[in-house]
């Protein structure tokens, strides 16, 4: 009994895996089409697509952190403007 539920959540988990994979390339086509300016495409792209730690985008962008967040914040407030039209 055990082991069958093991075997179904791991077939649960190898779908999720799945979904998450399409999802993030969709995610990456979209933010590429978007032509956001550099670095803030690269942010969010290790951000949400490759699901990287603010300090790791900080190292691989060689920003201060602050910069980093305020990119990310100028991006947040212009997509909460588009989700309210």
């Amino acid at each position: 009994m055990l082991v069958t539920k093991i075997l179904a959540t791991e077939e649960k988990i190898h779908a999720l895996k799945v979904e998450l994979e399409a999802a993030q390339i969709k995610l990456r086509i979209e933010l590429e089409r978007e032509n956001y300016e550099e670095p803030l495409q690269t942010i969010l792209i290790l951000r949400y697509v490759e699901c990287q730690t603010w300090t790791q985008i900080v190292q691989a962008t060689n920003l201060s952190r602050q910069w980093v967040y305020a990119l990310h914040k100028k991006y947040a407030a212009t997509l909460a403007l588009h989700v309210k039209c």
